[in-house]
Order: structure tokens, then sequence, then C-alpha cells
């Protein structure tokens, strides 16, 4: 399983060396990706990629990457003066949880420093606190970065979760970080065993045999993502199948293979459902529903847009697919976008560098640019992730190559099949998934007050 010390590859610890070279730097920087094309002598993308999203080592923003808490540890000694403060941020944090009188857990980064800065002097000079700065985006799921600069990874606003009861110092961090990983390791190769074989209790790991895998099936059986077979034998459930990740890889047309959404025993293929029954798209819906309140005409649409996708994805039709999805995506953005018009409007001509009218003249890329801005309501921080625009980016504009001619002129540069299609739908479910979790923390209410 992947581990904070585990082996990189001689190219892969190439190319992070550099980053954390550049990171201790007396003016340390992001790097740009055409800089480790430089380095390898080759399209470093792939690669890259990879330190992204599967090894969590590197985090993209701005079109910079730039170094992890994680790739940090792997040179503790030499980044001991911009790890060690997180502490203060941790004890700082507690005592927050703790005031009673502090209704929100919120509070400016710069005024976390200066409580912890007497204890932890280093942090005055520049080159430790931006790499301090850095460093506080890997303290989730226990401290949360709000709001931040893009392009730079400054963060604004620190949010200290309940969770944080949990983690009274950085190594209890970074063991439950690790278990984290090592769960979604897991839940990923009963994903990929649930795809050779169609049957969910095909596959079983077994316990007893590695004491820190132990600790993550047991973790996963403690949320229900997995279940027990009998003394030993541990499968997933079809909870667990539904929340396995696994990295994607995006560039040009991308494929984004559904990392969410597994097909149930005795289903058709490519029909994910629910725990429950029905499909996901409909589970999400109504979590969404529950979340906050749709207007009925638009619940009525969206319901029966989603059977219509869902029927389509069965018959193999990925133009419909496309479309549909693209229509409910939209359908839902918007909805929640248009609740403080007001705030939307302003930054939409601002992407637009001139007159122009939301919703009405928002394509699909444009909503997805705004709900992952922390500058639509900085109070509030981002709707959405801002990594959900990463991964969209290469398919939020395949729905609008519905009519044949421009299919016809961008031939070679764009498909559209099943590939495609199937991309956009997960962005959907991912979007939903992520619009109820936000609705549920209250972003919606504090959007419609800010």
């Amino acid at each position: 399983m992947a581990g904070q010390e585990d082996q990189l590859t001689p190219v892969q610890e190439r190319l992070l060396d550099h980053v954390l070279d550049r990171a201790l730097e007396p003016e340390p920087g992001g790097v740009p990706v055409t800089e480790f094309d430089a380095v390898l002598q080759d399209d470093a993308a792939r690669l890259v990629h990879e330190l992204t999203y599967r090894e969590g080592l590197l985090a993209f923003e701005g079109d910079l990457y730039f170094p992890t808490l994680r790739a940090m540890r792997r040179r503790g000694d030499a980044f001991a003066d911009a790890i060690a403060p997180l502490q203060g941020v941790l004890d700082y944090g507690r005592q927050l949880l703790n005031d009673r009188r502090q209704r929100e857990k919120i509070v400016n980064v710069d005024d976390v420093v200066k409580s912890v800065l007497p204890r932890f002097p280093q942090l005055s000079a520049t080159p430790v606190r931006r790499r301090f700065n850095w460093a506080l985006f890997g303290l989730h799921p226990f401290v949360q970065v709000q709001n931040w600069s893009r392009g730079s990874r400054e963060p604004k606003v620190l949010q200290f979760l309940p969770d944080l009861y949990r983690a009274k110092s950085l190594e209890d961090v970074f063991r439950e970080q690790q278990i984290e990983r090592d769960e979604g390791e897991i839940l990923d190769a009963f994903l990929e065993a649930h795809g050779r074989t169609r049957r969910r209790q095909a596959f079983a790991m077994m316990l007893r045999e590695d004491p820190r895998r132990e600790l993550a099936l047991r973790s996963l059986i403690d949320k229900g993502d997995a279940e027990m077979l009998d003394t030993v034998r541990v499968v997933a459930t079809e909870q667990g199948l539904a929340n396995a990740r696994s990295p994607l890889w995006v560039k040009g047309a991308a494929e984004l293979h559904s990392s969410m959404l597994p097909e149930a025993e005795n289903q058709l293929p490519d029909t994910p459902v629910a725990p429950g029954g029905g499909s996901r798209l409909k589970q999400l819906l109504d979590e969404l529903e529950q979340s906050y309140g749709l207007a009925e005409a638009l619940r009525t649409i969206l319901r029966r847009d989603a059977d219509e996708v869902e029927g389509a994805r069965r018959a193999q039709l990925p133009k419909s697919v496309l479309l549909l999805s693209g229509s409910v995506l939209e359908g839902v953005l918007v909805d929640a976008l248009d609740k403080r018009r007001d705030l939307a409007q302003p930054l939409f001509e601002k992407g637009k560098k001139g007159k122009a009218k939301f919703p009405d003249d928002a394509s699909l890329r444009d909503l997805l640019e705004l709900v992952t801005s922390a500058e639509l309501a900085p109070q509030c921080g981002p709707l959405l992730p801002p990594q959900l625009m990463k991964l969209a980016e290469s398919v939020v504009d395949h729905r609008d190559l519905i009519h044949p001619h421009r299919e016809v002129r961008e031939a070679g540069s764009i498909t559209i099949d099943e590939h495609t299609a199937e991309a956009l739908y997960n962005v959907l479910c991912l979007v939903l998934r992520d619009l109820a979790k936000s609705a549920k923390a209250g972003w919606i209410a504090k959007y419609e007050e800010a």
C-alpha cells in the first residue's frame, strides 16, 4: 500500500526532488509543468499528475505545482521549521472548538500565526511562512482551508472541524491520514475486482495477515464500507464500492472512468445503483433535495431528465447522455448560484471581461468556474472543491458538440463516444454529491445571507 515512506520510481523521485528543492530556495515558489518537462527531458504531464492525484505529494493551483505536507515530510529535517508550528495550529483549534462562546470555528490564518509565533518564532521568516502556508493544506480532515489566493496557494481562512478532537498531535494526524489512504487503496482493489467479476463477494481480504491493512479494514467496517463474511474474510459493501476512488488521468479529451459509481450485481452494465436500489443519480438528487429545497417544478424536470439519462446510458447513446447530463448539471448549478444573482453576476462578468448576463450567457464551464471560485462569496469559501474544475475541464465542453457540423470541424481533437459521455455523467454525480455536502454544512444558507 502507498505510504509516506513508500518508494517512488527514480523518475518520480527526480520530479519530486525538483519541487522540494524549489520550495527550499530563499524565495520558494511553485513549479510549472513545462519546468518538469525540462527536468525530465520528456513529456512529464502524466508523471506529475500521478504524483498529484495518486500519490498526493503535489498540489496544483494556478497552473503551478506545490509540495504537500506529505511531500515535505519526506525531508522532515529540511522542512522542520515549517512543519513544527502545525502543532500550534492544532492546539489553537482545539481551544477554539472548546470555546462555547465562539459559535463559528473559523479564523484568519494571520490570527493563528500571531498566536503561535512566540512558541514558533521561525514563522517570522518569509520563506518559512510560505512553506508553512502550503503545509496547512495537509491537515485535512481536521483543519480545512476555506479561502486562499490562487496561483500562490496562500491560505487566508481556516475552519477547525470536530474531527480535530481525535488528533492531539501531528503524529495523530499523520496516522489517521495514513489509514485513510490505505482505506482508499483497499476500496480501489475491491472496485477493480468487482469490475472483473460483477460480484461483490467474489473478492475478499483477510484479517490477521498485515497489522496496517487490518487497521484500515476495521475502519472501513466501522464506516459501513466493508463487512465480514466470516471471522477473517472482509468484502466491500455497496456503499464501499460507491465510495471507492480511482486516480484520474486527464489529458485532452479525458476519459474519466467511474470511480464512485459501481454496477450492482445482476444489473445491466454501466447502470450504477444506490445501496437501497434505484440509480445512483436519483439517489444523489434525493440527497440534494434533502439538503436544501428544490422548487417543485425544477425537481420534476431533474427527475425526468435523470430517468432519460439512465435510459440513454443503457441504450449506449453517448450524445444523448452528454446533452442530458449537461442539462441536469446546469440546472442544479444555476439554481444554487441564482439564490444570490447579485453576487454571481459581477464575478461572471469579470470572467467574461465584458458585458454578459448571468445565467443566460453562462456556459457549463462558466458555471463550474463560479461554484469552485473563492471569490464568489469570500466569507463562505467555494461552493464546490476547486479540484473539481481540474477534473472536469477536459469534458465540460463536450455537451456543446451536439451540432453535426461542429463535430465534423472538431474531428480528431474531440471524440463523442461512451467514454466522454461517461466522463460528463461522472462529473454530474460528483457535483451533486459535493453540492449536497456543502448544503448540509450550511453553505447555501450562508450564501443567501452574505
